[in-house]
Formats: structure tokens, C-alpha cells, sequence
């Protein structure tokens, strides 16, 4: 396919994300070839924002669900949301370790879920005995 236009590119790019393979397979080429096409026209650096609006919009949709009372959201949030609702992210690295290992996401949230609470058990009970033995 001949390079499409900046606007065209651009708005794919908003359209998919910023998701290098949704925009290959929407022009019908290779990620490399997409990846070409960013750097004719220097635009690499609005793949981020493209990333940033489609989190948002996930957000948006996660919250709109979880005030309509969606268990399975509720139980997403509580699992891969922070405090101040920013999303629990695994780096590639992890993630690829992960697949190796036949783990997903959501069962390591559980399981560092499970690990944090443990060790934070342990310190109270530290805690406790130390503060018992000064009484």
C-alpha cells in the first residue's frame, strides 16, 4: 500500500489506539511498514497520546459499568485499579515471564494480593509481640 496522509494516519492512530498492530491490519501491512510511515512523518511521539485517550476511554466505560452495578467489573477494579484509579501495569518483561510461566495477569494480582497481606500480618504480629514485651 502508498503511504496514506498524515490526517488519514492520524486519525487510524486515534481510531486504534496506537495500537501498532490494529494499525497494520487497517491498512493492510506490516507493523514495520507502520512504523515506517511514523517516522516519514515524525509522529512516534502521538502514538502515546493515542495510548493515554484509550486508557481514559477504558476508564470511562470501567466506571460507567461499575456504577451500573457490573460484578465482573466491580471484581476487574478492586483487581488491576489503584487507590486513585490508575491502572495496575505489568512491564513486557513480566509479562512475557507470565505466559511462560502459564500465569495470568489477574491470578498474579492474586497471588501478590495474598503475599502483601501475609507479610503484612507478620509485621503486625511483630508488632504486637514487641509492643507486649514494653507493657
Amino acid at each position: 500500500m502508498a503511504l496514506p496522509g498524515k490526517v488519514s494516519l492520524r486519525k487510524a492512530m486515534k481510531e486504534t489506539g496506537g495500537v501498532i498492530s490494529d494499525l497494520a491490519t487497517h491498512f493492510s501491512v506490516t507493523r514495520q511498514t507502520v512504523y515506517r510511515w511514523m517516522d516519514h512523518y515524525e509522529m512516534r511521539h502521538e502514538l502515546s497520546a493515542a495510548r493515554t485517550n484509550m486508557r481514559e476511554v477504558a476508564k470511562d466505560v470501567l466506571y460507567e459499568k461499575l456504577i451500573a452495578g457490573d460484578v465482573g467489573v466491580a471484581m476487574f477494579v478492586t483487581r488491576h485499579l489503584t487507590a486513585d484509579g490508575e491502572m495496575i501495569v505489568f512491564s513486557p518483561e513480566v509479562l512475557r515471564a507470565m505466559e511462560v510461566l502459564g500465569i495470568q495477569p489477574s491470578e498474579a494480582v492474586q497471588q501478590f494480593e495474598t503475599l502483601v497481606k501475609a507479610e503484612a500480618q507478620k509485621k503486625e504480629m511483630a508488632t504486637h509481640k514487641t509492643d507486649s514485651k514494653t507493657a
